[in-house]
């Protein structure tokens, strides 16, 4: 993502207009663009000049960088250079659209969010950190704009890449959606689930002398999405019907399980538990369960929301019909009994 911006500092630096299309193609012919490793890093070169990070969030780089890259023969240009990045070692990318466009086959595609209000206060953080005085409001009005080009530009818009999990920073620390974002990077290098399937056989170890039975695996569809709505009675519940299930099953669990400790968050990710917010779901989420059926995922929901203390069924929470009929998907009820004895 840092390329667009050396492009466009570069741009501004050399007073080209960037509406002024044959000029500036015409220096994107002569231009020399490099991008070296130094030590952990890279290192932009730009006509045999190194282009220093602290350039490349400048405010008039920010405000015309969105222009830049929506301009059809600059994307083709720098695309080259963005895969030679990755052609002899090992590479963590950033940028609108490294998992769609430039790095469709990534081992791992991980779409960071936040909501508005925090990314302004961030961005504005990272301005006064350089010297540069922008009011919050300013800030957002950026960066509504710059959101608006990148997804409305005609090559590589800006969406959530096909098999990208959405990781929503909003009131977390770096530390924390680090922590996230490594256990999930963690969880992916070693699928497809070798850790699901172990938990499966063990499951099937106390199979005979626990009578664990189960009646219906038949009317879950062979290939496509599907949701199974469940009653919760203990946290057994998701192994059992990942067990029963003739298919792999993504369970939407309780965001608050993800924040205990690495190795759980680690352990919860590897069954294929996705976070939920219960008390306050967000719209985020949603988008990520639907690209999940979308793809093809079945989906483990438990409408309750919680387990039932009593064993009795409790009240529903919204949301399980609108995903259903959003993804064209069939809502499958299971109901689970004896697993709090």
């Amino acid at each position: 993502g840092s390329l667009y911006r050396a492009l466009t500092s570069s741009i501004l630096k050399a007073g080209i207009a960037v509406d002024h299309l044959a000029e500036l193609k015409r220096y994107l012919d002569s231009l020399r663009l490099e991008i070296k490793l130094q030590g952990k890093h890279c290192v932009l070169w730009v006509n045999d000049m190194i282009e220093p990070s602290e350039e490349l969030r400048r405010p008039e780089v920010s405000q015309k960088v969105a222009e830049v890259a929506r301009i059809p023969f600059v994307r083709s240009r720098l695309l080259p250079y963005q895969r030679a990045c990755a052609s002899k070692k090992n590479l963590i990318a950033e940028g609108r659209d490294m998992g769609s466009r430039v790095f469709p086959r990534a081992d791992v595609k991980i779409f960071l969010t936040v909501n508005d209000q925090e990314r302004n206060k961030r961005r504005q953080a990272d301005f006064a950190a350089s010297g540069i005085q922008w009011s919050e409001r300013e800030v957002g009005e950026l960066e509504a704009k710059r959101d608006q080009i990148d997804r409305e530009r005609q090559v590589s818009p800006l969406k959530i890449p096909k098999g990208a999990v959405l990781l929503d920073t909003t009131g977390k620390s770096v530390p924390q959606s680090f922590r996230e974002l490594l256990s999930y990077v963690n969880c992916k290098r070693s699928k497809d689930g070798w850790f699901y399937t172990f938990i499966r056989f063990l499951v099937f170890i106390p199979r005979f002398y626990l009578s664990l039975k189960w009646k219906g695996r038949e009317f879950l569809p062979k290939q496509g999405g599907f949701i199974i709505a469940s009653n919760h009675l203990s946290n057994l519940d998701p192994l059992l019907l990942g067990y029963a299930s003739s298919r792999t099953l993504t369970f939407m669990a309780r965001n608050t399980l993800f924040e205990k400790n690495p190795f759980f968050t680690w352990l919860i990710r590897s069954l294929n538990a996705v976070p939920i917010n219960r008390e306050n779901p967000e719209k985020r989420t949603f988008v990520q369960i639907l690209h999940l059926l979308l793809e093809g995922h079945g989906i483990v929901y438990f409408p309750e929301g919680t387990r039932s203390r009593t064993g009795e069924l409790q009240s529903f929470k919204k949301g399980i019909g609108i995903l259903g009929l959003r993804a064209q998907v069939p809502v499958i009820p299971a109901f689970v009994k004896g697993t709090r004895e």
